[in-house]
C-alpha cells in the first residue's frame, strides 16, 4: 500500500502555527507530514488568487484580491479530500469576500472583510472544519 504524505505550510509569526507544527512534528511516527513556511518558494506554487471565481481546493493557499474584481467577491468552495487544509488570505481589498464552502461544520459562509484576513480549513468527515481564522466572520 501507498502511504500518503501531506505538505503543511505554516505562518512562523504565529503562536498557534509555531504550537501545531511543533505537534505533529512530535506526534508524526510515520513521517507522513513535510513542513514549508508559506513564503516559501514551494509554497508560492501553490498560491491560486482569486477575483471572481470559486475558491480553487486544488491549491493549498489561496489569495483573495477583490479589487481586480471591482468589488465584494462571492464565491463557492467545493469539497475537498479527508485531510486536506485549505488557507485563504485576503491580500487586496475592494470589499468583502463572501465565501461558500459545499459544506462547513458550524456555519454556512467564511466573509474576508480586510487586508490580513485569514482562515485556514481543514476537510474532515465530509466537512470544512475551521481551525483558526483571523478577522474573519464566521456565519
Amino acid at each position: 500500500m501507498t502511504k500518503k504524505i501531506a505538505l503543511v505550510f505554516y505562518d512562523a509569526t504565529c503562536v498557534l502555527c509555531d504550537r501545531a507544527i511543533l505537534w505533529l512534528i512530535k506526534n508524526d511516527v510515520e513521517s507522513l507530514f513535510y513542513f514549508s513556511h508559506v513564503t516559501s518558494n514551494t509554497a508560492q506554487k501553490q498560491v491560486f488568487i482569486v477575483t471572481t471565481e470559486a475558491i480553487s481546493v486544488a491549491t493549498s493557499i489561496t489569495h483573495v484580491d477583490t479589487t481586480t474584481a471591482g468589488g465584494a467577491h462571492a464565491g463557492s468552495m467545493a469539497n475537498g479530500t479527508n485531510g486536506q487544509i485549505k488557507i485563504i488570505t485576503m491580500i487586496a481589498d475592494g470589499g468583502d469576500s463572501v465565501i461558500t464552502p459545499a459544506a462547513l461544520a458550524g456555519y454556512s459562509t467564511i466573509t474576508l472583510n480586510d487586508v490580513g484576513d485569514t482562515v485556514t480549513c481543514l476537510f474532515t468527515n465530509s466537512n470544512w472544519v475551521v481551525l483558526s481564522h483571523v478577522g474573519c466572520t464566521l456565519a
